[in-house]
């Protein structure tokens, strides 16, 4: 499937169904690659953080955007592409943003999606709005802010973001002595969002960026002295975002953790609203490439970095969907050959793909 960029770029070819999964599977299964856990990398991950070594993972990689633009992403999922929004203002919320390879061509791609996205990671999330900042897109089109989904409530984060938002000088009025030219100021101030001072100007005076779609103001109905329902903190702020997208982030975490992580995101997401999956498949080139001793357990490894990977199966992302109540759209394996260009041999990536709804 291909389809055609904005001019200059070129047109996305969009694979899925390159080879049979299940006789691919098959073979896989035959030559017994799959191995036992080891201890060795069962030990390395119960005393490792995984925030810990993501952040340093970002750090290591942090002067742009370390993959390439995810630009098929508005093939993949119909909904995010200008063809279907057709000049609606529509909200999306990138769970696992990283350094901005998503976001980055969904703001480009359509002027009509408003781009939230959250990473656990500072340094990715800084370095992702660096990038963003230079398309000189207007503000109300994206907020980036730091959430472990893992722990925390992703809509709390977004709604208390969206109101740190500021589009004008926190000082608009320079003096008789002063510069009238706005200060370039090459280098950003601290990010507000990571470590907010109460008592700084900009906290206090900064005005409030528009979000079209999203009610950032407070409900004048609401009991000043109770506050919001802490249960539900994205309904006392916001409607919900139209679409989640979820793309190569739950494989980053332990499993025990992902159906917490799963239901946190879903908060934010406003009934009607689509889940966007797309994850590491089981049997992905990249799984078996992992040595035995990086095996932490079924499906499950460990890079040298201290990152995990997991690899799902079908079967795991409609488990995650059921428990997490939302109603399964469509899903698949997504099987897509590619050649190595130095010794022409086939690379064969396998990713689950999935649509899901929350109920109305």
């Amino acid at each position: 499937m291909a389809t055609q960029n904005p001019k200059g770029q070129r047109t996305v070819q969009y694979h899925s169904n390159d080879f049979d999964f299940e006789e691919w599977r098959a073979e896989v299964e035959t030559r017994e690659l799959c191995v036992p856990s080891t201890a060795e990398a069962a030990r390395a991950h119960t005393s490792g953080d995984q925030s810990h070594a993501w952040e340093r993972f970002h750090n290591q990689h942090n002067r742009g955007v370390f993959f390439k633009e995810r630009r098929y992403l508005l093939v993949e999922f119909p909904e995010l592409s200008p063809a279907t929004t057709r000049g609606k203002q529509t909200s999306v919320l990138e769970i696992g943003c990283g350094s901005g390879s998503s976001v980055m061509p969904l703001i480009k791609g359509n002027p009509d999606l408003n781009v939230y996205a959250c990473d656990f990671s500072a340094q990715a999330v800084g370095t992702a709005k660096q990038a963003v900042d230079a398309l000189n897109a207007p503000p109300y089109r994206s907020c980036l802010f730091v959430c472990d989904i893992a722990t925390q409530a992703v809509a709390s984060c977004l709604a208390t973001s969206l109101l740190e938002v500021g589009g004008a000088d926190p000082d608009p009025d320079p003096g008789p002595d002063t510069d009238p030219e706005p200060d370039p100021d090459p280098e950003p101030d601290p990010d507000p969002d990571l470590d907010p001072n109460p008592d700084s100007p900009l906290q206090q005076s900064t005005p409030v960026v528009d979000h079209p779609g999203l009610d950032t103001h407070p409900d004048p109905d609401s009991d000043p002295d109770t506050g919001p329902d802490p249960g539900s903190p994205l309904e006392q702020s916001t409607p919900g975002v139209d679409h989640l997208l979820m793309v190569f982030v739950l494989s980053a975490l332990h499993p025990r953790d992902m159906l917490a992580a799963m239901v946190n995101a879903v908060e934010a997401l406003r009934p009607g609203g689509c889940v966007l999956f797309r994850d590491y498949g089981l049997y992905d080139l990249t799984m078996l490439r992992f040595p035995p001793s990086q095996k932490v357990e079924d499906k499950l490894y460990m890079r040298q970095d201290g990152t995990l990977s997991y690899f799902f199966t079908k079967e795991d992302v409609a488990a995650l969907c059921a428990d997490a109540g939302l109603i399964l759209v469509e899903f698949d394996y997504c099987c897509v050959q590619l050649v190595n260009r130095k010794n022409g041999k086939p690379m064969r990536r396998v990713f689950v793909h999935a649509r899901m709804m929350k109920p109305e």
